[in-house]
């Protein structure tokens, strides 16, 4: 391990320049048992430059503030307002007797590339195991910067001339879907996925 000492120090005249620091770096063995002790073995970088040190000293402590910002942001909480923050879309589409497997080649071939293109993140999808839910569900999760950020990319999505002509297409037999949920969610601090 190893920590940073800086020492100023002033002069007088004849004997060292009028100003300069001395960075020592102290490296802390430890052994093994109860005997643990510190060895320092100082090694010496001196400036003798004052605009040299203060140019040192100015970067060490702008890193060290980027640094404390840059960690200090992995525990922002989203305030609900949309304007900032990772959200997650679950969305549960119930279709027509019969057209589920419409549905699922849909977004196999066309969905889930057009979400892509416009800013959404595929997480999952899945289909319920029992029941009538086994027939005509499909459960998905979509993640987005921020709420606003969703919003502009359904509204791509939707105008997309690629989708209206799939969702089109895929409507030749009749209309597939008949239900749709949306709920939009953050992840709790001890999820696994954020």
């Amino acid at each position: 391990m190893q920590y940073l000492v800086l020492k100023g120090k002033g002069s007088g005249p004849g004997l060292r320049p009028a100003w300069h620091i001395e960075l020592l770096i102290y490296r802390i063995n430890h052994y093994s048992g109860n005997d643990y002790k510190t060895k320092p073995r100082p090694h010496f970088f001196v400036m003798t430059n004052k605009y040299t040190a203060a140019l040192f000293i100015s970067i060490f402590l702008i890193s060290s503030m980027v640094l404390s910002a840059f960690i200090m942001t992995g525990d922002t909480v989203d305030d609900g307002s949309g304007a900032e923050g990772k959200v997650f879309e679950m969305r549960t589409y119930t279709t027509y007797d019969g057209k589920l497997d419409d549905l699922h080649k849909r977004f196999k071939n066309h969905t889930l590339g057009l979400f892509e293109k416009h800013g959404m993140v595929n997480i999952g999808y899945w289909v319920p195991l029992d029941g009538e839910l086994a027939e005509n569900t499909l459960i998905y999760i979509l993640s987005h910067d921020s709420r606003d950020a969703a919003e502009k990319s359904w509204d791509a999505f939707r105008s997309d001339p690629v989708w209206q002509q799939a969702y089109q297409e895929s409507h030749a037999d009749g209309v597939i879907v008949k239900e749709v949920k949306s709920v939009f969610m953050e992840a709790v601090p001890y999820s696994k996925i954020r």
